[in-house]
């Protein structure tokens, strides 16, 4: 069996992370798997899944559309694929258009995203984008039933014609440790400060102007309390200036784009994730793994939450409030949070085969809906 992956751009983190995480823990015994990836990635595919044998091949940037319809139609007509699997959420009518132009007959669309109003212009190019993605996709996908219900609509839901997957992890190696703790502390100079972490890329989703509102609030009344700001992305620069002009620049770090996430979360006391939208944030699932406490506006799905100590806030209450709630959270056993969470549908170990079953199914006429 032939499967290619459509995944966008790959950033550090994101949708693809979640992919890989699938394809590095399944049996890939008989299938064959191509990541069709653009150009203009911020990085390189992961080396440990080339030497496993998924090829990983560079196309065109969507923005550049005439050629990238052009690319995956040719690539779907040459190497015969069994299916396609499109990661882009909205954007995905484009490669499954080109992939039925290449005669491919299983075309799958897998939303991992929902949308807001308060973007504006991208929010109407998303929503203008949904039929054209359901419109060329044979069978469908997503990370949560919220996400779900966001692109192929409530209809398709009931009717169980959306396949979920979870955005599960490799929980042990997300799980607290104290070495890692005194590790990232020592290397930044941190000793016993409270410690309030977000991970995440510096894009307007992800609400980085309430969470330094929130972390000012917070200094008011944990007076050595620091954060930690890891990821990159173009408001970096906003973010960074808008720090500088609260005068909190000694109390905030940002170390850009880390390859060993799993230690901050360690380093950590609590984390921050005050997004305006969200399909299922991987990140605050790797945070309870590590078992942090999580506070989390109430426009995130409530599937993310497994443990006990994670808290929704309607960003609405201010960040006096999200402040407050954050500085009375305690301590816990965060050890008994990993083993929540190993025993949870969000461990890899567990989810990592549903993708392989799913391909089979399709492949032998098992599909919820297809059309003709």
């Amino acid at each position: 069996m032939r499967i290619a992956h459509v995944v966008g751009k790959l950033k550090a983190g994101g949708v693809e992370s979640v992919i890989f995480n699938y394809l590095r823990n399944m049996d890939r015994d008989g299938i064959d798997v191509d990541v069709l990836y653009d150009s203009d990635s911020d990085v390189a595919p992961p080396k440990v899944l080339a030497e496993s044998g998924v090829r990983f091949i560079e196309i065109p940037p969507y923005q550049r559309l005439p050629k990238y319809l052009k690319e995956i139609k040719r690539l779907c007509r040459e190497n015969g694929y069994d299916a396609v699997h499109s990661n882009i959420n909205s954007l995905s009518g484009f490669p499954l258009f080109a992939a039925k132009r290449g005669g491919v007959k299983i075309r799958v669309a897998h939303n991992h995203t929902t949308s807001s109003k308060v973007e504006g212009k991208r929010d109407l190019a998303k929503r203008a984008l949904r039929p054209l993605a359901r419109r060329y996709a044979t069978d469908y996908a997503a990370c949560s039933e919220k996400a779900a219900r966001w692109l192929f609509g409530d209809e398709a839901v009931e009717r169980g014609e959306v396949r979920l997957f979870n955005n599960a992890i490799d929980v042990d190696r997300f799980r607290y440790s104290e070495e890692s703790r005194a590790e990232v502390r020592a290397a930044l100079g941190l000793s016993d400060e409270f410690v309030l972490l977000h991970v995440g890329r510096f894009v307007t989703t992800k609400n980085h102007p309430f969470i330094i509102e929130v972390f000012k609030e917070l200094k008011a009344i944990v007076p050595d309390a620091r954060l930690i700001l890891v990821g990159d992305g173009e408001d970096a620069e906003a973010v960074r200036e808008t720090i500088a002009s609260e005068g909190l620049s000694d109390d905030v770090i940002m170390t850009g784009i880390v390859g060993d996430t799993e230690k901050y979360y360690s380093a950590a006391d609590a984390f921050l994730l005050p997004s305006l939208y969200e399909g299922l944030p991987v990140v605050a699932v790797e945070a309870e793994a590590a078992g942090l406490p999580v506070f989390i506006s109430d426009a995130v799905t409530r599937e993310c939450a497994v443990t006990p100590h994670v808290t929704f806030l309607p960003l609405s209450a201010g960040a006096r409030t999200w402040a407050e709630k954050i500085s009375s959270c305690g301590r816990h056993d965060r050890a008994a949070d990993g083993d929540i969470m190993k025993d949870s549908d969000f461990n890899i170990s567990k989810s990592a085969n549903d993708m392989r079953d799913y391909y089979f199914e399709l492949v032998s006429g098992g599909s919820a809906r297809r059309k003709k």
